[in-house]
């Protein structure tokens, strides 16, 4: 990471103030000025969305920053951001990660404070230790999972993929080890597409994450939670979804949408959610197409672009969004799809 500037990261107590979705005390958050230059682009568009209220706007900006820079005032400014949403599990998460940052960290006793630690002592190198009487030390921060978003952690997965996808997944793993992120991308891609499995998407996030494009890895990390929420990497995934700018309760409920379509597109309905359930997105997507094409029902191109989302296609997603909110009538999964699609931004 290159010299950063003179820290000045404000966070002020306001009025208070309101969006569509949110109300809650306002904090302003100014990073601009603190990152490094290659960060600065993505540090004012996050500042500026989270000043207007659009928050979902202000968490793509500062996991796209992070995923740039991997500069810890992105981390603080990702916390406070889900602070005001109300997401307290996600916010704690980010200080944590914030807290194990190397460097000067200015705002390392506010972020314990959040974490639920003691600042003093037990604070060394920006790690929280378990030294000099810290109470309610976080677990896992150091050299755990907090510390794990700043450093290209191993991922081999060729061993858990099924005999037709573990020959490029092999490869994808030797590329990741070699630091060639964008080449282990595409051959867990190749992965995916042929075995549909979880792990795939996983270890296309990880790459993603590293290679600095940071709204595809919030949709492969975020397709993989939502296929295995406890698989063996699942907290991994988490914590680096969240450092993408990405929450995982987006996908948590699933898709299911065989209920609410008209009986001529049932079946091909159902068989997108029983798809989608199992973590087949790509089958998932395909049986929502077919049926949003017997009956052009807005819940269906829902239910379509929640599967690209999870499969990774971020930039066809964002397209089928588009569509849900463009069609006519009650669209049931108005908020969702919002959300889902302030997600895709910043993809390459």
């Amino acid at each position: 990471m290159s010299m950063k500037k003179q820290l000045t990261l404000g966070a002020a107590l306001a009025m208070a103030w309101t969006t569509p979705a949110l109300a809650g005390p306002k904090v302003q958050i100014t990073i601009s000025g603190d990152v490094e230059i290659a960060g600065k682009e993505e540090a004012d568009a996050g500042d500026k969305a989270f000043s207007a209220g659009d928050l979902r706007a202000a968490l793509a900006a500062y996991g796209e920053g992070f995923a740039d820079t991997k500069d810890p005032d992105f981390l603080y400014a990702l916390a406070q951001t889900h602070k005001s949403l109300g997401n307290k599990a996600e916010a704690k998460s980010l200080f944590e990660s914030y807290l194990a940052g190397a460097g000067e960290l200015k705002y390392r006793t506010e972020a314990a404070t959040e974490a639920g630690v003691k600042a003093g002592k037990g604070l060394v190198g920006g790690v929280v230790g378990v030294v000099g009487g810290v109470a309610n030390t976080a677990v896992g921060l150091v050299g755990g999972i907090a510390a794990s978003v700043y450093t290209a952690v191993k991922v081999n997965v060729a061993d858990k993929m099924e005999a037709g996808a573990k020959e490029v997944a092999k490869k994808g793993d030797e590329a990741y080890a070699a630091g060639k992120f964008a080449e282990a991308k595409a051959f867990y891609d190749q992965a995916y597409e042929k075995s549909q499995q979880g792990v795939a998407l996983f270890a296309e996030g990880m790459a993603n994450a590293q290679a600095g494009r940071g709204a595809e890895a919030r949709a492969a990390l975020a397709g993989f939670l939502a296929s295995a929420p406890k698989g063996e990497q699942a907290e991994q995934a988490r914590q680096m979804l969240l450092a993408m700018g990405g929450a995982p309760q987006m996908m948590a409920k699933g898709v299911s949408i065989g209920s609410k379509i008209a009986k001529e597109a049932k079946a091909e309905a159902t068989s997108g959610d029983k798809a989608f359930k199992a973590g087949r997105f790509m089958e998932a997507a395909k049986f929502y197409g077919e049926a949003f094409a017997k009956k052009a029902d807005p819940s269906a191109l829902y239910a379509q672009g929640m599967a690209q989302y999870a499969e990774g296609d971020v930039k066809e997603a964002a397209e089928t969004f588009k569509s849900y909110l463009a069609s006519s009538g009650k669209l049931e999964f108005k908020a969702q799809v919002e959300a889902a699609l302030a997600a895709t931004a910043h993809a390459e």
